[in-house]
């Protein structure tokens, strides 16, 4: 499952997208992917949308792409991602502005109020 892929990205030196959309990899594979992220330099696109993907699995890909420059689009639309993961998102790549974060249908749209805010503007998302 997305556990070997995960392992694999770790060693990884060629590929350089993800497309992994509705595969339901939820919290669990999506941690898996942070801590391959956190160490792969090759991988700018991943599209994980409608996976399932909760805060805890946001949290996890936030603290990936706080270490990860290499990573400049990332969809994680229709996934449930409430406002708590959101605002993690938003605040880890708040001085990245090569990243785009396609956020449309978190569930609860808390990404618009992190835009709101003024925690991030909508043009890293």
């Amino acid at each position: 499952g997305v556990a070997a892929l995960a392992e694999a990205l770790k060693v990884n030196r060629t590929i350089t997208s993800i497309e992994l959309t509705g595969n339901a990899i939820r919290d669990a594979g999506a941690t898996a992917l942070a801590e391959a992220l956190k160490v792969n330099k090759t991988i700018t696109t991943i599209a994980l949308a409608c996976n399932a993907i909760r805060d805890a699995g946001a949290t996890a890909l936030a603290e990936a792409l706080k270490v990860n420059n290499t990573i400049t689009y990332i969809n994680l639309m229709s996934n449930y991602v409430t406002y708590k993961g959101s605002k993690t998102l938003a605040e880890a790549v708040q001085n990245n502005t090569m990243i785009t974060i396609d956020l449309e249908n978190f569930s609860g749209n808390g990404y618009y109020n992190i835009i709101k805010e003024g925690i991030l503007t909508s043009k890293y998302f």
